[in-house]
This record gives structure tokens, C-alpha cells and sequence, in this order.
């Protein structure tokens, strides 16, 4: 199942729901059932519910969806106008939020659920009783995919990221003299840099799917999560890139927050392939003011990335703690103790809670 592309979250169902073959011999269209369900139990109307949440009715089918083939659709089902779609159709139909498999009504009805969720278990593992602050860290730093390690053959080769299918490899990944010293732990992502006089300089290569994505790279964290880490993040529009300094909050477990000072000289130079490969040039000050320095010596170095999308969204299993020595090009794993690979599961669980 992580190998294969799930179907789009939308209005439109295949074959195989709309004529489900059941235990019984029968076939039964499920969609149907699900609007059925809803009428059923007294659900309200999509322009109720897009109140309930705290957003404003629409106006008309446009509101709900920007492609005019569902417009249409609606149109023609509700010819009574807007006020009368329902709301199973109306949150299925909704163009999603940038980032995300659901629109905004869909999302927020799956944030309110789980956090209620949360707030009722006695058991959740933030609750000050329940655990101490270290193992807090080593539950928000594992991932679903550590879990699943655990629990199969050793022998089976399984992918980095279980969350979303990565595109198709097509770097090119000659030795470039310019950029001597090289990290590498994946094969989408790849930072290549040189340490010259005063200087960092970096090239970040990025395969994307469509020329929309994001990557990242973080500097001395205070813990083995993003607590007290430095960023420059890079986020891919249409092949043209702008980059941003970062930084994480008090917590760690929150997306990076812009910084109200941006370094004037982090100026990105950037192409991109027509393999839709972005390749990015730019530089950072050794010591810069302000800012944490680039040590003589090893320090941890974060490296994540989205290759799908280029909101800025939670990073999924694209993320990896180094140790690095920029001066002598030495990368060592900065998760390679049991305790180091609880802590990221732990991050994982905390960043997926907190960054929907």
C-alpha cells in the first residue's frame, strides 16, 4: 500500500465504490448509502455546517468549488440554489486547502475530532503524569514507519516515506568541483557546499514532482527534534524559489516561524530542469550576527523537504538529524542509538499532531 498512489479525496468515486460487490451477492453504490446516512441521522446543511466552523455561507457554487464541471454538477442536483446542498456533497466537492487532502469545512471537522479526542484521553502522552520529559521526546520522534520496522523481517527493503509516493529520480548527480563536499540521504534531496573564507556556500539540488515543493536545512538544535534550531528554508513555486531564515518555537513542534529579520544576502540562485530537478545556489555567513555560527567542529544539522507540495506543511518521514563538520566534510548519523531513534518517533507523532 505505501507503493501506491490513493485516490484523490473528491467528488468524483470510481467504479469499484459505486458498485460494490458485498458478501450477500448484492451490489450496492456506497456513495448513495453515505448521502442516505446523512439524511438519515439529520446532518445539516453544508451552509450550517460552514457556520458551525466559524466560516461564512456561500454565496454560490463557486464558493464551494472553483472547477466548472462540479459547479455544474451542483447546479444541476440543487436547483434550488446554494442553501440547499447538502453537506456530505458540499465538503467532498470543496477545492482543498493548499497542502492538504480536504477542504477547509472537511479540515476543520478533522481537527475539532481529533483534538477532542485528545483533550477526553487519560492516557494521551502529553499529560503532565504520564511520562517524563524524555520519554515525551522519544514518543514525538517516532514515526509510523519505526513502528512498522519493528514489527517485519529485517530482509525487507521499505522506502523512507510512507506518507506520499516520491517522484521519480532524475538528478543529475555529477561531482561538481565548485561544491566539493557533499550530503546526501536521500537521492531527491541533496546538499553540496563549499566552506570558502568567511562563507558557506551551498547547492541544493530538489527533484519535484511538478515544479512545486520545499526543502529545508536546520542548524544546532537544542534536543534531537527542531527545538532552538536556526532554518533556511526554500519554497519551490512553478520552478522559482525564495528562501526565508527560520526558526523554531519554545516547544519545537510547531512549523518554523519567519524570522521579522531576513539576512540580505540570502539570495537564491535557481533553475529547473525540464525533469522538473531545481537546483539552488546561495550563501551564509560562517558567523553571521544574530544568528547560530557554523562551528569548527561536528554540530547537528536537520535536512527535510516536500517534493509534492510547496505549502508548508508538516514533513512526513523527508527528515534527518546529521552530525556534520562543515570545515572537514565529515557527516556521521546523529539518530543512530536506540534512544536517538525513540526521540525521533516521538517528533514525528508531535509535528503530525500539531502541524495540520
Amino acid at each position: 500500500m505505501i507503493l501506491q498512489r490513493q485516490e484523490e479525496v473528491d467528488i468524483f468515486f470510481s467504479d469499484s465504490t459505486k458498485a460494490s460487490h458485498a458478501p450477500d451477492h448484492n451490489t450496492y453504490d456506497i456513495a448513495a448509502f453515505d448521502i442516505i446516512r446523512s439524511r438519515d441521522r439529520g446532518i445539516p446543511l453544508y451552509n450550517v455546517v460552514r457556520q458551525y466552523f466559524g466560516f461564512p455561507m456561500a454565496q454560490s457554487f463557486s464558493d464551494i468549488s472553483s472547477i466548472p464541471n462540479i459547479q455544474a454538477n451542483l447546479a444541476k442536483i440543487y436547483p434550488n440554489g446554494i442553501d440547499t446542498v447538502e453537506a456530505w456533497v458540499g465538503v467532498m466537492s470543496e477545492d482543498h486547502i493548499n497542502g492538504s487532502n480536504f477542504g477547509m469545512v472537511m479540515n476543520a471537522s478533522m481537527v475539532t475530532q481529533y483534538t477532542y479526542i485528545r483533550d477526553s484521553d487519560n492516557f494521551w502522552f502529553e499529560k503532565s503524569d504520564m511520562f517524563t520529559d524524555d520519554e515525551r521526546k522519544i514518543i514525538r520522534n517516532t514515526t509510523l514507519r519505526d513502528i512498522i520496522i519493528r514489527n517485519i523481517n529485517n530482509s525487507v527493503t521499505f522506502p523512507q516515506n510512507i506518507w506520499s509516493v516520491q517522484p521519480q529520480i532524475k538528478l543529475n548527480d555529477s561531482n561538481d568541483d565548485n561544491y566539493p563536499s557533499k550530503i546526501s540521504v536521500w537521492t531527491q534531496y541533496v546538499i553540496s557546499y563549499r566552506v570558502d573564507l568567511n562563507d558557506v556556500y551551498f547547492k541544493v539540488q530538489l527533484q519535484t514532482s511538478d515544479g512545486n515543493g520545499w526543502f529545508g536545512m536546520g542548524f544546532s538544535p537544542d534536543d534531537d527534534g527542531m527545538k532552538g534550531a536556526e532554518f533556511i528554508i526554500g519554497i519551490v513555486t512553478n520552478g522559482n524559489v525564495t528562501l526565508g531564515n527560520y526558526h523554531a518555537d519554545v516547544g519545537g513542534y510547531h512549523p518554523p516561524l519567519q524570522d521579522s529579520i531576513q539576512d540580505p544576502t540570502l539570495v537564491p540562485k535557481f533553475s529547473m530542469s525540464n525533469t522538473k530537478a531545481v537546483t539552488v545556489e546561495f550563501k551564509r555567513s560562517l558567523n553571521p550576527p544574530g544568528r547560530k555560527p557554523i562551528i569548527h567542529g561536528d554540530m547537528k544539522f536537520i535536512m527535510a523537504y516536500n517534493p509534492n507540495s510547496n505549502a508548508f506543511s508538516y514533513h512526513q518521514n523527508n527528515r534527518m538529524l546529521n552530525r556534520v563538520n562543515f570545515y572537514n566534510s565529515v557527516v556521521s548519523s546523529a539518530t543512530s542509538t536506540n534512544f536517538q531513534r525513540v526521540v525521533r518517533l516521538i517528533h514525528g507523532i508531535g509535528m503530525f499532531t500539531t502541524w495540520w
